[in-house]
């Protein structure tokens, strides 16, 4: 159901962005004010975190992000 797509959406979103920051996971929840099992959560769909953390997770990031080429 659409529901069901969207917390998968969200959790895909979450573990790019973890992802790509090149943190652990405990590094990276540090970084955007939570904890790593807090994290493991929002990566995993169990939990669906408020629209502001979300823009924080992808902001932070894309602050991390090392270019390409």
């Amino acid at each position: 159901d659409a529901e069901h797509a969207d917390r998968a959406e969200v959790a895909s979103r979450i573990r790019r962005a973890v992802s790509s920051s090149g943190l652990t996971n405990a590094e990276f929840a540090r970084l955007v004010g939570t904890s790593a099992s807090r994290l493991s959560t929002y990566c995993s769909g169990k939990v669906t975190p408020s629209a502001a953390m979300l823009v924080r997770i992808e902001r932070t990031a894309g602050c991390l992000q090392i270019p390409q080429g």
